[in-house]
């Protein structure tokens, strides 16, 4: 989900909403839906948070979260050298720029690898026993 753009992440919100508001009420005797997640106690708290947000009185704008929002970069060493050279291309591979989604710079690194190594090879090339033609068309 991480991995999808903003409307697509909005869709599913809207779509589990209800679950959300069951975890925050009944945590304990509820659905459970916050304990399938992989930060359970993050999704908990989230949880909590967008209930009392619905419930604010008055405008939900004016509501104001003390939600603690953990936001990990992507590869910040190379965000940090991307930004100092200037480099468009590395800049959109660690989210530096816009985009729809999120990219992914270590995908990004192994297709480019695989693709030259398939290229550049004279016979079959095997990863762990895997041909690595097969693993290229994962990719």
């Amino acid at each position: 989900m991480k991995r999808n753009c903003i409307a697509d992440r909005v869709t599913e919100a809207d779509r589990l909403l209800d679950e959300m508001v069951d975890s925050a009420n009944h945590p304990l005797d509820g659905r459970g839906w916050w304990l399938e997640s992989e930060e359970p106690w993050q999704t908990l708290a989230a949880c909590m948070e967008v209930r009392d947000a619905l419930a604010f009185p008055g405008s939900i704008e004016n509501f104001v979260s003390h939600l603690a929002i953990h936001q990990d970069g992507s590869c910040n060493g190379l965000q940090h050298y991307a930004a100092l050279g200037r480099d468009e291309e590395g800049g959109r591979e660690v989210n530096l720029l816009k985009s729809s989604t999120p990219n992914d710079v270590y995908s990004s690194v192994a297709t480019r690898y695989i693709e030259g190594a398939v290229k550049n090879s004279t016979r079959p090339l095997l990863v762990h026993s895997v041909p690595l033609k097969s693993l290229q068309d994962r990719h």
